[in-house]
């Protein structure tokens, strides 16, 4: 037989309590200027009509069937790697503040690889990792039904957990809207994927790779 439950007149006591934030994967976000977005457009448009592009379909994620993947690691102007390389250094060093990370003042980080994704409807990209240690994406062109934050179509989402109840875990995904001009940088082992949108127009984006390397100070002991 079950015993009935004790009843105990608990008053909760007055303790000092508050979230300590050290857990925190989020992307940089970073709009470029009017003149390094018209010259890097005129940088994709260039390779994508580049008869002599490589096609990027072998290496790539993305299943793109109406548009058209394509590597560009060797024609990126020397500017934006070196802009890329530094936005890289600069996200290290504030994400590791946030998570309360000691960062080697003499982290390196270099250029490894590049590519644009021109899709069209019906194109998209499954969920997916990437190589390196950074990740970085550029909108060079987004279609009216893309950029309309009502809907998911052509949207990238990280996933960053499941936000299930009973688990608590309030992480999930979260959704980008693509915005022309709009940079991301974000640590290579963050999931994410692409939806796929309908209607006309072409959704153009331009992913890198980064290495980095001497994150942590050479004392530094787990």
């Amino acid at each position: 037989m079950a015993q009935p439950e004790e009843k105990v007149d608990f008053q909760f006591p007055d303790m000092q309590w508050g979230f300590a934030h050290r857990f925190l994967v989020s992307p940089l976000q970073v709009r470029l200027t009017p003149e390094l977005l018209t010259e890097f457009q005129a940088h994709v448009e260039a390779e994508c009509n580049n008869p002599a592009r490589m096609r990027g379909d072998r290496f790539l994620a993305g299943r793109i069937r109406q548009g058209e993947q394509v590597g560009t690691t060797e024609s990126i102007p020397l500017k934006f790697k070196i802009l890329f390389c530094k936005l890289g250094r600069h996200y290290v060093m504030q994400l590791g503040a946030a998570n309360g990370i000691e960062i080697n003042p003499q982290v390196q980080v270099s250029y490894a690889e590049s590519w644009i994704v021109k899709s069209r409807a019906g194109d998209y990209n499954p969920a997916h990792k990437h190589t390196g240690q950074l990740s970085g994406i550029v909108y060079t062109k987004v279609p009216p039904q893309v950029a309309d934050p009502t809907n998911g179509d052509g949207k990238l989402q990280f996933l960053f957990g499941n936000l299930r109840e009973e688990s608590i875990d309030f992480l999930g995904a979260r959704q980008v809207v693509p915005v022309v001009g709009d940079l991301y940088v974000f640590p290579a082992w963050l999931t994410h994927l692409v939806y796929p949108f309908e209607g006309e127009g072409e959704r153009i984006s331009y992913s890198f790779n980064l290495f980095v390397r001497n994150i942590l100070p050479a004392d530094h002991s787990s």
